[in-house]
């Protein structure tokens, strides 16, 4: 007997040949896709993804086939979620629906369904499905699957036994003359079977299951009472025909679907060549970068670098890609217009049989709404709502690494508890519109205080804190206090309203008042209710004798202030005497202070005052006029003093005014650059600003002498003096003080001239009070010195009488 078929059960391999590269791509994105997808055909399952096999616990073979009310847990969820409306009266899409699931070990998940024609044109070839799961999964009951079965015994070989029972299945399966199941191994004895001699169309389709598997799909052909005649029954194993016809058709029908997620998909998809070129974009990712594929095709995903990652970050992921096949994670990418976007990227290399890579997919969603709504959310979990400064939370975590580094630098921060007076007052009278829009100003004011080390934070209420980082002083605290409350002096305008406020601030130290962030709030709000109860509108601290203490220096700031405009401030000179002749080398003009109540005040005091609230500058110009022309006057007196010699700070070496300044006093007092000498401290060695050296060189190029004043009590890096324009050392009087006492000073003292003669820096020593330490001083090599040996600081007055009696000598 010859075997007869369907003609319309032949294979179409050239067509699936075809499209191999196509169905790769495609296929692909089906599995990177986040999403569960399924395609659905009759209420049946074609095809389905990792990700909902996954989801649900199936494998893929299980699903394939499969009614589609598989998924549902009862009749009644297949009922709403539409899973078993007829496919021609479905919408194109339909909107997104809750629905509940039932895995394969029996747990129940929630998911949301959305459902879409394949081909809006023909509604009849199905529907793709999209499931994204939104629970942990709750389990209920466990997957009932319903088929039914034929079991051959193992040693069954009656055919006519073996197609009775066949029949007899079938049609308690399918109430009709059709059955389909796919097959797995061919049936054991099929060589067994009657060979058909007449070209009869089957009547029945039977599959045959042996040993719990399908064994057969055989074509009966005859009348089903009759199927034991052999004459009038003819029976073939159809199974290697049905099953390439219906490969065939699964992988075109996989094709169009795969296709049809491509192009839905809400994700962007991108698909390269192992070498990164890019050969297929989706809808998506047109929509998301602003690339059309015309625009990328055979370019690389270069094109969307931001130029925000580094070459490392780069490196791990195609580190991770070689070795797992996979990269997740965040990046940042540029759109076409330019704009730099956060994305969501998974990327996966799809291998060959023989394990080769033969491309890359990357599916990636914008997430920059989300990162952007992370960050507001951030933002105002750290921050006050009204004034946009950090809240209690932020400032404590701000307070504690303050602590901390604190702690391993051994230094010092100070806390500002500042509080408005009588602020109720103005919500009782003016509303609290009124009251938050005041608030809003005070922060505005507080912060123009602010260095960039300093945190302002709003508590709540009308209760502000002040972090001073950076190694701040009680004097330090004391002045940001004043100025904060300074600040506040002007009466603030809110709309037709001038509000006069005023602030008592608390002020705590580290260490002193408190080891944590909590102990030195509550301190520093203990001292705000001491500064209320002083008065309101000043500052105390939170210990009562640092407030004596940083009240003295808030008088001498505010002394210090007007000192120039009363005449107050007075230069002494000092001789400077060749040691081997004994000959004027030149003077030293040094800054002085009396105050009618203070007294004299020490340079040591003043100078720092002046360079922390800004007057060094002032002072400074002051000291160069008053010194060059006191040069002049001694000259036209008859004396004859070589040179003048002036200390300027690293601060006025910083401004730009310096030079110019100098250039002035020179020009207006007749004098030349070699009549001036400046002397700076040892720190302009030890730093690097770029524009002190250059104001340094400015000067040498000018011809004024340069002088390194105390050198030997910093840190001096040796290694720099070469790259600072110095023509000489001065010897701290310190060092000179213990010669003949201290075997170690003078061994300082030594290597100090000793230095100098190799550099070809002259030395000369200052605080020189005994004959025995000149003598040590001319021993060592020191060519000049000062010091109460040769005469102490005098006024103008007193040198001219001074350099009168050298004369006489």
């Amino acid at each position: 007997m010859k075997s007869t078929a369907d003609p319309t059960l032949t294979t179409r391999p050239d067509a699936a040949a075809a499209s191999a590269r196509s169905e790769a791509h495609l296929q692909a994105v089906l599995r990177c896709a986040p999403v569960g997808i399924a395609m659905v055909v009759d209420h049946r399952f074609v095809e389905v993804n990792d990700r909902l096999c996954e989801m649900i616990g199936h494998p893929r073979e299980s699903l394939i086939g499969q009614s589609t009310g598989i998924l549902f847990p009862d009749e009644a969820e297949v009922d709403r979620s539409g899973a078993d409306s007829d496919p021609r009266v479905t919408r194109t899409s339909s909107a997104p629906i809750d629905v509940r699931l039932r895995c394969h070990d029996g747990q129940l998940l929630d998911a949301i369904l959305s459902s879409a024609a394949l081909d809006p044109a023909d509604l009849s070839r199905g529907l793709v499905w999209t499931l994204l799961d939104v629970t942990q999964a709750r389990r209920n009951q466990a997957l009932m699957e319903t088929r039914w079965s034929l079991t051959a015994e193992a040693a069954a070989s009656d055919l006519d036994t073996l197609l009775g029972l066949g029949l007899d299945a079938a049609k308690r399966l399918t109430n009709s003359r059709a059955g389909y199941f796919h097959c797995i191994e061919t049936l054991p004895h099929r060589q067994r079977l009657p060979t058909v001699h007449r070209a009869l169309e089957p009547e029945l389709v039977v599959p045959v299951e042996r040993d719990g598997r399908l064994a057969a799909i055989l074509a009966v052909s005859g009348k089903p009472g009759d199927y034991s005649a052999a004459d009038r029954t003819v029976v073939t194993d159809i199974a290697a025909m049905v099953m390439e016809r219906v490969e065939a058709m699964r992988t075109e029908q996989a094709m169009r679907q795969a296709a049809r997620v491509f192009a839905i998909t809400a994700e962007g998809v991108m698909v390269t060549d192992p070498q990164g070129h890019i050969l297929a974009v989706n809808r998506a990712f047109t929509r998301i970068t602003g690339y059309a594929e015309s625009d990328v095709l055979g370019l690389t995903s270069h094109v969307l670098y931001s130029g925000r990652h580094e070459p490392a970050f780069y490196e791990e992921l195609w580190n991770a890609l070689r070795s797992a096949g996979q990269w997740r994670g965040e990046i940042w990418n540029r759109r076409k217009d330019g704009e730099i976007y956060s994305e969501w990227l998974t990327i996966s290399a799809v291998d060959d049989a023989a394990g080769r890579t033969t491309h890359y997919v990357a599916v990636f969603s914008d997430v920059t709404q989300l990162k952007q709504s992370q960050e507001r959310m951030d933002f105002l979990a750290h921050h006050d709502a009204l004034t946009g400064l950090p809240n209690r939370i932020l400032l404590q975590d701000r307070l504690g690494q303050a602590i901390r580094r604190a702690q391993r630098e051994r230094g010092r921060l100070a806390l500002l508890f500042v509080d408005l007076d009588r602020f109720k007052e103005v919500n009782d009278t003016l509303g609290h519109g009124v009251g938050d829009r005041l608030l809003e100003a005070v922060a505005q004011r507080l912060g123009e205080r602010l260095r960039g080390a300093d945190t302002l934070s709003r508590l709540g209420g009308d209760e502000f804190l002040v972090l001073l980082d950076g190694n701040s002083s009680a004097a330090g605290a004391a002045a940001a206090a004043q100025a904060c409350l300074e600040l506040l002096r002007p009466p603030i305008q809110i709309d037709t309203h001038e509000i006069h406020i005023s602030a008592s601030i608390g002020i705590s130290l580290y260490p002193a008042d408190g080891m944590d962030a909590e102990t030195l709030i509550r301190s520093a709000d203990l001292a705000m209710y001491q500064a209320k109860e002083q008065g309101r509108g000043n500052y105390q601290f939170h210990a009562p004798e640092m407030s004596i203490a940083a009240q003295e220096h808030h008088a001498l700031e505010n002394a210090l202030r007007g000192a120039l405009g009363r005449g107050e401030l007075g230069l002494l000179y000092q001789p400077q005497i060749e040691l081997t002749t004994g000959h004027l080398w030149g003077v030293e003009a040094l800054a002085r202070w009396t105050h009618p109540e203070l007294g004299a005040v020490a340079p040591e005091r003043f100078i720092p005052v002046a360079e922390r609230i800004g007057l060094i500058g002032e002072l400074g110009e002051w000291v160069l006029t008053e010194a060059c022309r006191q040069l002049v006057r001694w000259r036209i007196a008859g004396f004859a003093v070589p040179r003048i010699a002036v200390n300027v700070s690293i601060q006025q070496l910083a401004r730009s005014n310096l030079l110019p300044t100098l250039q002035r006093c020179l020009i207006e007092s007749g004098l030349v650059p070699g009549d001036l000498e400046v002397e700076v401290t040892e720190s302009v060695i030890v730093g690097d600003n770029a524009r002190v050296i250059t104001a340094l060189s400015d000067l040498r190029s000018l011809g004024i002498s340069l002088v390194v004043d105390d050198f030997g009590t910093g840190a001096c890096a040796l290694g720099r003096i070469n790259r600072v324009p110095i023509d000489r050392l001065k010897i701290h009087g310190s060092f000179i003080r213990c010669i003949g006492r201290g075997q170690s000073e003078e061994a300082i003292t030594r290597a100090i001239i000793g230095l100098g003669r190799d550099l070809g820096l002259a030395v000369i020593a200052e605080g020189v009070e005994r004959e025995d330490q000149s003598t040590f001083l001319q021993a060592a090599g020191c060519r000049l010195a000062q010091g109460y040996l040769f005469g102490a600081p005098m006024d103008a007055d007193a040198l001219g009488a001074y350099l009168g009696r050298e004369a006489l000598h």
